[in-house]
């Protein structure tokens, strides 16, 4: 075996055969890939003419990405959420009642968990009730975290200023009602104050009267009042 001859002028030559080398290789690669893919292109002609012959159809050209549906590079697919299904006004409202007829009955405030088991209502049917329900005075949140509670404002006792009659235990209608039919009429801002709840609950609950024909509005000195149907 003959030795490399040491030295710069060695090292050189030796280089340059390495180099020739490489490119013989590479050459010979790139020849070989072009003569398969002209040998691949025969074939595949040939099978489409034997395809055609017999009635059926070539290759069909393959289908090219929209670039707008491929997920960029980085990103996760987002997933749409769930839309929940819109809830009944009457469905919340008879939700809301229970869970203030279940505080009123109670001695010291509860857990949002002891709502949830009493009446078994689900962690939004009893989260959405309780924020209606504080909306419009009826109850209150006392504490933070872990020791938040709920109770239900209490009512006076008397309903109107002249103190006759008291307050029914009940729901905000059949206390809405009495005082209707008490008074012989009254404006949504007079029961308001009668039972000390917002103006805008009043306006649901009687709502709910006129459409079960307990009472009608009507016009007094210029301004809406509602009126029991037996006094029409």
């Amino acid at each position: 075996m003959d030795r490399i001859a040491e030295g710069p002028g060695g090292t050189a030559a030796v280089l340059e055969v390495l180099e020739g080398q490489r490119q013989e290789v590479r050459q010979w690669m790139l020849t070989g890939i072009k003569t398969l893919e002209e040998e691949c292109g025969d074939e595949l002609r040939r099978l489409d003419r034997a395809a055609a012959a017999l009635g059926g159809v070539g290759r069909r050209p393959a289908a090219k990405a929209d670039p707008d549906e491929l997920p960029r590079r980085g990103s996760r697919a987002r997933r749409r959420p769930k839309r929940k299904r819109p809830r009944s006004p009457q469905a919340l409202h008879e939700r809301c009642e229970a869970v203030f007829r279940f505080l009123d009955e109670q001695q010291e405030p509860r857990a949002m968990g002891e709502i949830r088991g009493a009446l078994r209502l689900t962690g939004f049917g009893a989260s959405s009730a309780l924020e209606r329900l504080i909306e419009d005075g009826r109850a209150r949140r006392i504490g933070i975290g872990s020791a938040t509670r709920y109770e239900a404002k209490r009512r006076a006792s008397t309903l109107s200023p002249s103190g006759a009659g008291h307050a029914e235990e009940g729901t905000v209608q059949g206390r809405a009602l009495a005082v209707i039919r008490d008074r012989g009429r009254a404006s949504r801002e007079e029961l308001a104050q009668a039972l000390r709840v917002s103006p805008e609950l009043i306006q649901r609950e009687c709502a709910v009267l006129i459409a079960e024909e307990e009472i009608r509005m009507d016009r007094h000195e210029g301004k809406g009042v509602y009126v029991s149907m037996g006094d029409a």
